[in-house]
């Protein structure tokens, strides 16, 4: 990661709203809007293609007709170009909606209603968030990362255990984050957490820099995950760890449940491994020894498969 110039042209407060990270090497200019630094890489569009462009193509394609051709790659991310703005006017305002009680408000009922979910979803993963932070060893680490943050469930946990250590979070969708933002906001958690938008697969952080990665839900939501270890090891300290869990289709949400249903699970299945968003157990920690990991180890609590691995000062 190159040096960055901060351009301030926005502050609410003691945070900088609206404003520019200038490369001081080719000067191009990465935006912060609504409090989120855009770090994605140039032509990136920071939003969740893939269920931003399946939504799309299910209106007007049959269901398995939409999933091959994204997993063919006739549909794929939309790119920029240098006269594109990084987020439409429609995105910009979709952002503000999440960051709002309002957006709490229709998703949950209300705030109480918002704080009563998250709890009851910690204590359902609790046996599994804390054996993510034994495997990780983030009771010793000042410095974590939590990659494909999504909307910030094992984040929020994070953030709430280990007040005194620095989170950072990445994900490729800014509406996403701008969601916990407004959410850690009105729950009023505090302490050192930083939302960027980026990319997995090139990460904006200098070699060696983390105390721990973590990834929950992250093989389920990024395209080609395996592909993306070989970056979170480049820029894990040497002896840190890295921990993620194995997601299957069986842990969807209700509506992709209904396409599954729709689809077969097999032609699902088949056709999101073309996307590298399953993997197996087995591939996942394969994928780790070629990337360099040592004493990957496996762990299984309830029914979520646990991988870890080390970095070490070889590879």
């Amino acid at each position: 990661m190159v040096d960055l110039e901060l351009s301030t042209e926005r502050r609410v407060d003691e945070e900088i709203m609206e404003g520019k990270l200038i490369c001081s090497q080719c000067g191009h200019a990465y935006r912060i809007q609504g409090g989120v630094p855009i770090l994605a890489p140039r032509g990136t569009k920071p939003y969740d293609w893939f269920a931003r462009e399946l939504t799309t193509a299910l209106e007007r394609f049959e269901p398995k007709e939409a999933i091959r051709r994204i997993s063919d790659g006739e549909i794929g991310p939309k790119r920029l170009d240098s006269r594109d703005s990084v987020l439409t006017i429609e995105e910009l305002k979709e952002g503000e909606y999440k960051d709002s009680e309002e957006f709490l408000k229709d998703r949950f009922g209300g705030v109480e209603n918002a704080r009563i979910h998250f709890k009851e979803q910690h204590n359902v993963y609790r046996k599994v968030y804390d054996m993510m932070t034994k495997m990780a060893r983030l009771d010793k680490a000042d410095l974590m990362l939590d990659v494909g943050t999504g909307y910030g469930y094992m984040l929020q946990f994070l953030a709430e255990q280990f007040r005194s250590a620095e989170i950072l979070a990445i994900d490729i969708s800014y509406n996403n984050l701008k969601a916990v933002r407004g959410r850690f906001r009105i729950f009023g958690i505090d302490g050192s957490v930083h939302l960027i938008a980026a990319d997995a697969h090139q990460p904006p952080f200098r070699d060696e820099q983390f105390d721990a990665i973590v990834s929950w839900g992250g093989q389920g939501n990024i395209v080609k995950f395996c592909e993306a270890l070989f970056q979170t090891r480049r820029i894990l300290r040497k002896n840190a760890w890295f921990v993620t869990d194995i997601v299957g289709p069986e842990k969807a949400d209700p509506d992709t449940q209904k396409l599954i249903e729709a689809v077969g699970p097999v032609f699902f299945e088949s056709n999101l491994r073309k996307l590298g968003l399953l993997s197996t157990k087995q591939e996942v920690m394969e994928s780790m020894r070629e990337c360099g990991f040592q004493d990957i180890t496996s762990k299984q609590v309830d029914s979520t498969k646990l991988i870890s691995g080390r970095r070490m000062d070889q590879p």
